[in-house]
C-alpha cells in the first residue's frame, strides 16, 4: 500500500505573526486637527439587537437537540420495560413446564407398576429433592377415584394401613367419590389434604376433567387450599395429569373417561410459586397474575407490591397465557424505581452545552458590534491613539477569526444538515399516522444520528471555543495511559457495535504518561470517534502505542476504511481549509475535531500526524511525553 505521510511540526498553541494596524483617513482636508467623535448613546440600543438574535437562534437549536435526546431516553426505557414484561411471561411459563413434566414423570412411576404403594410413592418423591430445585411447589400427591359401591370397602383398607381415623371428606353422598391417598411430604400442611374429595368441588373439578378427556396437564382456576392454615392465606391454583389403567387403551375420549384411575397432582401457593422468580431486579417491576380474562379484586392472584403506596405507573402492559382451556391475566407494570432508570445526564449535558455556547456566541457577536461601534467613534488621524487602536484590533482579530470560524460551520455545518433534520421532523409530525414500524424505526435513527452529529459538534465548538480564548486550564499529571484508552474505547463502542466494527486495543499494560487527562482524552476519543465514522460496516481499528529514544509515546489510531486522497490531508489540521467530509452512513463531519486534537497534542509539545490511502484506511498518529519519573 502506497501511503502518504504528512507531518505536522511542533507549534505554539496560538500563533499570530501578522499585525494589523487600521488608521482611518479624514476625508475633508480642510478639518482641523478635532477629531469628529460620534456619541455611544446613537448605537446603544443597535448593538444588541444582533447578539439577541444569535442567542435565540441558539437556544431554539438547543431545545431541539434536547427535546430529541429526552425523546430518545424514553423510548429506550419503553423497549427495556417490553423486554422485562416479555421476560416476566417467559419465565412464568417456563416454572409451569417445568412442574408439568414433574407430573409426568410421576405419572411414569404409576405406568411401570400396575400396584404404587404408599412407601413407593414416598421413596420416589423424596429422590426427585423438589424442595431444593423446585420452589414454590406445595407437595407431590395422588387422588383416586372410587365408586360409590367400594367406599366403605376403600375406607376400611385405609384403617387397617394404620389410619384409624381416615374418612372421606367433605361428608355426603355422591355418586363417584375421589380421595387424597398419597400427598407427600406428608406433614404439616399437607396432612389436612388427606382424604379430601377435590372432584366434589366445581373448580377443582373442571380442571380434573378437563385433564382427563385431553390426557394432558390442566390447571385449575384460583382457590384457597385445604392446606392453608393461620392468616397467611394465600390463593392457589392445582395441576392435574390423569392416570389410566395399565394395559388398556384410551385413545377415544369415551376410553379415556372409562379407564380413569385418578390423578396425579400438584397444589401451588401463589405467592411462594412466584418467589425467586424475576431475579435480583424484582422490585423495578409490579406483576400481577388473574384469574381469566377479566382483571378484578376477585379473580386477582397475586400481586408482586401489595403495599398501598399510590403510584400511577406509566408504563404498563397486559398479557393473556393460555393454559389448556384455563387462561391467566398477567398485568406488568412499571415502579418509581424502575423510571428512575431514565439516564437524564446527556438531556442536562445538552442543557448546559447548548446555553454556554449560546451565551459565547452571543457575547462574541456582542463584541464585534461593539468594535464597529468603536471604528465609528474613534477618529483615525490622531496618532496618539493608533498604539490603542493597534492591541484593540489585534484582540479584535483573534476575535473575528474565531467568529468566522463558528458562522461558518454554523453556516455550513448546522444550516445544511438541519434544514434535511427539519423535513425530517415536519414529515414524521405530518405523515406519523401512516407511518409503519420500520418507517417509523428508520426516521427516528436518521434523526438520532442527527442529534448525535450536532450534539458532537457543538461539544468540539465549546472546547475549541475555549482554546482560542486561552481560558482552558492544562494540568498535566502522570497518567495510566492504558486506563484512558480503554474508557474512550468504552465511550465510543456503542457507535462500533452498531456498524459491527471490531476495535482491537494492543496498548502494553500500564503505560504512563505526562499529560492532561482531559485534553488527551479528547484527542483519543476524537480519533476512535473519526475512525468508527469513516469505516465500513464490518470493519476493524487497532489503537497502539510504542516508546521512542527521545522520551515520548507514540499513540496510534489505524482503520481499514474509506481512506483520504492526497488533496485531503494536505487540508488536515489547517484552520482555514474546508476538510468537512460524509462517513461510510452519512455521519456529517466539519474537521473542527482533529483542529481540537492539534491544538491539545501541541500544547503537550507534541506532533500529530496522518498516514492513509484511499479505500485501504488511515493511521492517526501523536506523541505525548513519557512519566515524570522524578515525580514520582
Amino acid at each position: 500500500m502506497s501511503l502518504i505521510k504528512k507531518r505536522m511540526g511542533q507549534g505554539n498553541l496560538i500563533q499570530r505573526n501578522k499585525k494589523m494596524s487600521y488608521l482611518k483617513n479624514n476625508q475633508n482636508n480642510n478639518q482641523d486637527d478635532k477629531a469628529q467623535i460620534l456619541q455611544p448613546s446613537d448605537f446603544k440600543g443597535k448593538r444588541f439587537i444582533l447578539p439577541i438574535m444569535v442567542l435565540v437562534v441558539c437556544w431554539i437549536i438547543t431545545y431541539f437537540i434536547w427535546n430529541i435526546s429526552n425523546i430518545r431516553a424514553n423510548n429506550d426505557l419503553r423497549l427495556y420495560f417490553e423486554f422485562r414484561a416479555r421476560e416476566v411471561n417467559i419465565l412464568i411459563q417456563q416454572r409451569l413446564d417445568s412442574y408439568k413434566q414433574i407430573l409426568r414423570d410421576v405419572r411414569g412411576l404409576f405406568v411401570a407398576s400396575d400396584n404404587v404403594d404408599r412407601t413407593e410413592f414416598s421413596a420416589f418423591y423424596n429422590s426427585l429433592q423438589l424442595e431444593e430445585f423446585y420452589p414454590g411447589i406445595q407437595g407431590i400427591g395422588f387422588s383416586l377415584i372410587i365408586p360409590s359401591d367400594q367406599k366403605k370397602e376403600h375406607i376400611d383398607s385405609m384403617h387397617k394401613e394404620g389410619f384409624p381415623e381416615y374418612r372421606l371428606l367433605p361428608d355426603g353422598i355422591r355418586e363417584t367419590y375421589t380421595s387424597i391417598i398419597y400427598l407427600e411430604p406428608f406433614n404439616d400442611r399437607n396432612l389436612r389434604a388427606y382424604g379430601f374429595d377435590m372432584f366434589s368441588e366445581p373448580i377443582r373439578r373442571k380442571a380434573m376433567e378437563v385433564a382427563r378427556d385431553s390426557n394432558e396437564v390442566a390447571i385449575s382456576g384460583k382457590v384457597i387450599l385445604v392446606q392453608e392454615i393461620g392468616k397467611e392465606v394465600q390463593a392457589g391454583f392445582l395441576l392435574y395429569l390423569p392416570v389410566y389403567k395399565n394395559g388398556v387403551s384410551n385413545i377415544t375420549l369415551i376410553e379415556r373417561r372409562k379407564n380413569i384411575l385418578g390423578w396425579v397432582y400438584s397444589p401451588f401457593r401463589m405467592r411462594n410459586f412466584i418467589e425467586g422468580l424475576f431475579g435480583e431486579d424484582a422490585a423495578d417491576l409490579d406483576v400481577e397474575i388473574y384469574d381469566g380474562k377479566i382483571v378484578s379484586a376477585e379473580t386477582k392472584m397475586f400481586d408482586s407490591q401489595s403495599s398501598s403506596t399510590e403510584f400511577n405507573p406509566p408504563l404498563k402492559t397486559s398479557r393473556i397465557m393460555n393454559l389448556n382451556e384455563n387462561e391467566w391475566a398477567i398485568v406488568v407494570k412499571s415502579t418509581p424505581k424502575f423510571m428512575s432508570r431514565i439516564d437524564n445526564t446527556s438531556t442536562r449535558v445538552i442543557i448546559i452545552v447548548g446555553i454556554s455556547i449560546s451565551i459565547l456566541l452571543a457575547i462574541i457577536t456582542w463584541l464585534i458590534e461593539k468594535r464597529k461601534m468603536f471604528d465609528k467613534i474613534v477618529d483615525a488621524e490622531r496618532i496618539r491613539h493608533a498604539i490603542m487602536i493597534e492591541n484593540t484590533n489585534k484582540e479584535l482579530t483573534r476575535i473575528n477569526t474565531v467568529k468566522d470560524k463558528f458562522f461558518s460551520i454554523i453556516a455550513h455545518d448546522l444550516k445544511s444538515p438541519f434544514q434535511g433534520f427539519l423535513s425530517i421532523s415536519d414529515q414524521m409530525a405530518d405523515e406519523s399516522i401512516e407511518f409503519s414500524r420500520v418507517e417509523f424505526f428508520e426516521y427516528s435513527k436518521l434523526l438520532n444520528i442527527s442529534a448525535r452529529a450536532y450534539y458532537k459538534l457543538l461539544e468540539n465548538l465549546l472546547e475549541w471555543a475555549q482554546v482560542q480564548k486561552g481560558s482552558i486550564n492544562y494540568m498535566p499529571k502522570d497518567l495510566d495511559l492504558t486506563r484512558i484508552v480503554s474508557e474512550c474505547i468504552a465511550s465510543i463502542r456503542s457507535g462500533a457495535i452498531y456498524k459491527g466494527i471490531a476495535i482491537t486495543n494492543e496498548l502494553q499494560e500500564k503505560i504512563r504518561v505526562n499529560a492532561d487527562e482531559k485534553m488527551i482524552g479528547t484527542v483519543i476519543r476524537n480519533l476512535l470517534s473519526n475512525a468508527v465514522k469513516f469505516t465500513n460496516h464490518g470493519g476493524k481499528i487497532n489503537i497502539s502505542s510504542r516508546e521512542t529514544d527521545n522520551n515520548m509515546v507514540v499513540v496510534s489510531v489505524s482503520d481499514n476504511g474509506m481512506g483520504m486522497p492526497f488533496e485531503l490531508i494536505n487540508k488536515l489540521f489547517k484552520m482555514e481549509e474546508k476538510v468537512g467530509s460524509i462517513g461510510t452512513d452519512g455521519e456529517p463531519s466539519t474537521g473542527l475535531g482533529l483542529l481540537l486534537c492539534k491544538e491539545f497534542v501541541e500544547i503537550h509539545g507534541g506532533e500529530i500526524w496522518v498516514e492513509s490511502a484511499v479505500n485501504e484506511g488511515s493511521t492517526f498518529s501523536f506523541t505525548v511525553s513519557k512519566e515524570n519519573k522524578q515525580q514520582t
